[in-house]
């Protein structure tokens, strides 16, 4: 510290209270601040202090990039069970990314709070797609299954069951092939019958489906005796009767055939007709059956019956 001379008083503070300067005493120099020229460096008290940055979030950084893969995959069914897989370490890597954010040890925190919201959404959508899918997929199976169930008894289906009074007819001594019966205005007769006609219809009309059973094709010769006008394929009805005690009419077959009774035209008196039918028939009810013809519109209608042979 500097001596001062003897009587020395030091100046007057100023109004603000502040010291005023001191006069340099004799002999010394005011005080002069060094001026900084460019290039020279800069002193240690006038240097900046560094940036302190937090550290790096890897849980955050982590959690969002599962997060956003999960979301990318959870409708894709199958695939999204990695999604939900994805999403649950994605939630649990946010949740933990975000409490570390929090009490200042890394930062991230905006990436850790985005995987804590985006992760639970696709989880959520992945499970519902997954849900929905499989309902569908049990819904087509079922159908599936009621489909091969419904093939399997069409055989049933396609018949209709004797009563005592037709399996009373159906087993009196029957016509054979040939021979001629009059049913209504009409003289009908049983030419032939082809029990296993498949091959056949198949070479008729490529259009023909397989039958459920097997076709039984049915050649039938008419002759129309009323006085008006005749229309076989309205004014008669054939059916087959199988040794099931079943009959089977023309509407079991879908089937075109070689001679359709819709080509034969309008039969004035004495008009003659050939035209062939079809039956869908269990195989095994075949042998031993019987064809018969009958009036289709009529209160009391005739009903003939032929052996098959």
């Amino acid at each position: 510290m500097s001596q001062q001379p003897p009587g020395y008083l030091p100046p007057p503070p100023a109004a603000d209270g502040h010291p005023q300067p001191q006069a340099p005493l004799e002999g010394q120099q005011p005080y002069q601040p060094m001026p900084y020229q460019q290039g020279q460096p800069m002193p240690q008290h006038f240097a900046p202090a560094p940036p302190q940055g937090a550290p790096t979030n890897g849980m955050a950084i982590a959690a969002l990039i599962l997060a956003i893969l999960a979301i990318l995959m959870c409708a894709i069914p199958l695939i999204n069970v990695a999604s939900i897989v994805g999403g649950v370490v994605a939630l649990v890597l946010g949740i933990l990314g975000l409490r570390k954010a929090k009490s200042g040890a890394a930062g991230g925190k905006g990436l850790a709070l985005a995987s804590v919201i985006i992760a639970p959404i696709a989880i959520i959508v992945a499970i519902i797609v997954n849900v929905v899918v499989g309902l569908a997929v049990n819904s087509i199976d079922k159908t599936l299954k009621d489909a091969v169930a419904d093939s399997q008894n069409q055989a049933g289906d396609l018949g209709s069951e004797l009563d005592e009074d037709e399996a009373a007819e159906a087993a009196a001594a029957p016509l054979a092939l040939g021979e001629s019966a009059t049913v209504g205005d009409y003289t009908v007769t049983v030419t032939a019958v082809n029990p296993s006609a498949n091959d056949v219809l198949a070479e008729t009309n490529m259009f023909n489906e397989a039958p459920t059973n097997q076709y039984v094709l049915v050649d039938l010769a008419v002759v129309y005796n009323g006085a008006a006008e005749g229309t076989p394929w309205i004014d008669l009805t054939a059916k087959f009767t199988g040794t099931d005690a079943r009959q089977y009419d023309e509407s079991s077959c879908d089937a075109v055939t070689p001679s359709s009774a819709i080509d034969v035209p309008t039969l004035n008196t004495t008009g003659a007709a050939s035209f062939n039918v079809c039956m869908d028939v269990p195989a095994e009810a075949i042998a031993g059956g019987t064809v018969s013809v009958e009036e289709t519109m009529s209160f009391t209608p005739t009903k003939v019956f032929w052996a098959i042979g």
